[in-house]
């Protein structure tokens, strides 16, 4: 994980800064690695920073967290996903509805 952040200095040091899909790759990554602070880390800089969250960072995040028996956090953001009018696709609506 710490090479991830290096890298990520590194990139903003040459100020290129992460774009959305950028911190969609790396939340995805990070759920997998079930690391989940650092999926938070990176969703909570991605809204400071103003890149997201959108439609498809909100169904990687609810889907890394369902698959990863994160369950009542997943329906949180599946919950405020909506409330922000997202209509997230049919595989996510099925994950929450069972």
């Amino acid at each position: 994980g710490d090479e991830v952040f290096e890298l990520l200095a590194k990139m903003r040091k040459m100020g290129c800064e992460p774009t959305a899909d950028t911190y969609i790759m790396l939340i995805r990554k990070f759920c997998r690695w079930r690391d989940f602070d650092n999926v938070l880390y990176l969703w909570d800089e991605m809204k400071e920073k103003g890149v997201g969250p959108d439609l498809s960072s909100y169904m990687v995040l609810i889907h890394g967290l369902f698959l990863n028996g994160k369950v009542e956090e997943a329906y949180g953001y599946y919950k405020e996903m909506k409330e922000k009018g997202m209509r997230p696709n049919e595989s996510v609506e099925d994950m929450i509805q069972s």
